[in-house]
């Protein structure tokens, strides 16, 4: 017969409805010592097991790589492509201005997101992977301003051309 899960918080949940075997059913719902031997099978265990297993309990991690966070990275390099090939492959500028400006805002938000995760490591205490996040989000910041910087510049100089 499995287990049936353990609640994390200190209360407990509702005992299951079960038909009790003899005596009167109780009027706590989260009591802890049945008021009849037979009823012992359909409660929870001895609160000794459930404070050792609290040990035991971690906290989760915080994902520094989310999955808006992958899209991101895969907007960024897909922009960046689109850039080269606009300027070195075949130059057109208006296809490296599209390309720097969509790169250029994906970094941004980029920037943003790992801003958000700094200060939610911060938070938690995780203070070196915090570091790393706003290291990464502050290079991504100034990356973005670069290329939205250029896809100014060189939309000004297709639009003289």
């Amino acid at each position: 017969m499995s287990q049936r899960p353990r609640p994390r918080s200190g209360r407990r949940p509702p005992a299951r409805r079960q038909p009790y075997l003899s005596g009167a059913i109780p009027n706590d719902q989260y009591a802890t010592e049945p008021h009849d031997a037979s009823l012992r099978p359909y409660l929870w265990e001895d609160d000794d097991d459930v404070a050792a297993d609290d040990d035991e309990y971690e906290e989760p991690t915080y994902r520094v790589i989310s999955p808006a966070r992958l899209l991101f990275l895969l907007l960024i390099a897909a922009a960046g492509a689109v850039a080269f090939f606009g300027i070195v492959i075949e130059p057109q500028l208006p296809l490296a201005v599209s390309g720097l400006g969509v790169m250029g805002v994906a970094l941004g938000l980029l920037a943003l997101s790992l801003a958000g995760a700094a200060a939610a490591l911060g938070r938690r205490g995780s203070g070196g992977r915090a570091l790393l996040a706003a290291l990464v989000g502050g290079l991504c910041a100034l990356s973005g301003a670069g290329a939205l910087g250029a896809a100014i510049v060189l939309g000004l100089l297709a639009a003289s051309a």
